[in-house]
This record gives structure tokens, C-alpha cells and sequence, in this order.
């Protein structure tokens, strides 16, 4: 997590020595040693794991990516096969993947599904204020949500070992083809003024990205206000939609 005490100042400042020293007498270790956050004048670690166990395999990486001034941090497990067979093939037990597939036709399947759902609901001031009441039609509400939701969104595939499984995320329909390779772009500029620290190249790096950066996002919010508007427009007088 995001302890905000950098541990590059261990041998430096007593409070992050005894922050440190009271996990390590516990039988805690941190995993993170590199920089987890940077500026344009500093370099921190501050966010770590801090664990009690170590199994061989386990490895930490630090992402480096311009969603936020801090860097992602990804802790590698290993585990065993959930079959109890960690040397079966993948033919034999084949990997099980469930997504979140979120679009405009999954959207109007839950919409239509929730609305007829919510037509059968009878809601009154006695279910409302009984406690046992409450409790048995949340519990009916819960199961039937989580069925339609599933429904609607979930799909589950076989994974093919050789390829990578896809993400659960929610398209952006006004994110263009165009747009995406930008961003590819400006992750490669944000790298460069990453690696150009400290050198003289530092500041045009800076410069670079940041002014990309703008201009990426301001092509971003007028696409996403078109796709929108659009939206609005082909919804008019159609409060279903």
C-alpha cells in the first residue's frame, strides 16, 4: 500500500527506521526497492509489501505508467494448479477465464432485464420498516441482481495458454483508433523524460510530454462530448434509452 514513508531514507531519518524496524522485529520484509513515485526533483519509495512469508517464484515489479504520480506496484505469486495437479497440462485442465464484457448491447440487455425485474417489485411502507421483512426481499433482491448482472455482463472462455487473457474494462466508445495510438505515444514520451532524469536532456524530455500530454487530453474531452452528444440526441423522448 501507500505507506507515504520513504523507505530510501532508512539510514537518514529516525522515523522511517523505526517505522521499518517495528515490521522487521515482527517478522515482516518489504518486497518494493525501487522508486515508486517521482517528480521533477524527487524520487521516493513509498509504496511497498510488507510480508511475513516468501515462496520461491514470488517477484515484485514497479510499473512505470502516467495514470497517476504513482507508479503501479504488482506482486508475482506463485501458486498451485486449483486442480492439485501442478504438472498437468493445459490441454488436460484447461485455464477458465471470466470476463466483464460492458458495451451498448450488454447495457440495454441488464437495462431491460433490470427494468422488468423492478416492475415485479412491490415496495410499501411494510417492507420497508420490518427488519425481517427488509432482510428476506433484500436478500430475494441480491440473488436476482447478481443473476441478471451475470447474465448480461459475465462470459467465461477457455484461455489459450499462448495468449494473454483480456482485461475487464469498460470500453470507451469515443476512444478512436487514432486516439489509442496517441496515448501509446505519450506512455513513450512520459518514458523518455523518465530515463532522461538527471541528464541534460531532462527538461526537453519534461517539456515534450507534458505539452503531448495536453494535447492528447483536449482531443480526448472533444471526442467524448461529440460521442455524447450524439448519444443524447438519438435518446431524445425516450426515457427507456
Amino acid at each position: 500500500g501507500d505507506f507515504n514513508i520513504d523507505m530510501f531514507k532508512y539510514k537518514i531519518t529516525s522515523h522511517v527506521s523505526d517505522f521499518c524496524n517495528v515490521l522487521l522485529s515482527r517478522g515482516f520484509a518489504p518486497l518494493i526497492s525501487l522508486t515508486t513515485r517521482a517528480s521533477t526533483t524527487t524520487n521516493t519509495c513509498i509504496d511497498n509489501y510488507w510480508v511475513n512469508f516468501y515462496e520461491k517464484g514470488t517477484s515484485t515489479t514497479v510499473l512505470d505508467s502516467s495514470i497517476s504520480d504513482h507508479f503501479p506496484i504488482v506482486l508475482n505469486l506463485v501458486t498451485s494448479s486449483p486442480l492439485g495437479d501442478e504438472n498437468a497440462s493445459p490441454t488436460e485442465h484447461p485455464r477458465i477465464v471470466t470476463k466483464h464484457v460492458i458495451n451498448d448491447t450488454t447495457m440495454e440487455t441488464f437495462e431491460t432485464n433490470i427494468s422488468a425485474f423492478a416492475a415485479q417489485c412491490n415496495v410499501n411502507d411494510e417492507i420497508i420498516f420490518d427488519p425481517l421483512i427488509a432482510k428476506r426481499n433484500y436478500d430475494h433482491f441480491n440473488i436476482h441482481f447478481s443473476r441478471i448482472y451475470s447474465q448480461a455482463f459475465i462470459r467465461s472462455e477457455v484461455s489459450d495458454s499462448n495468449t494473454k487473457s483480456s482485461r475487464n474494462t469498460h470500453s470507451k466508445p469515443y476512444i478512436t483508433t487514432g486516439i489509442a495510438k496517441s496515448c501509446k505515444i505519450k506512455n513513450k514520451l512520459h518514458n523518455r523524460w523518465i530515463n532522461a532524469r538527471g541528464t541534460n536532456h531532462e527538461h526537453t524530455a519534461m517539456e515534450t510530454y507534458k505539452s503531448y500530454r495536453s494535447a492528447l487530453k483536449s482531443i480526448i474531452l472533444e471526442s467524448k462530448a461529440k460521442y455524447y452528444t450524439s448519444r443524447f440526441k438519438a435518446c431524445q423522448n425516450n426515457i427507456k434509452k
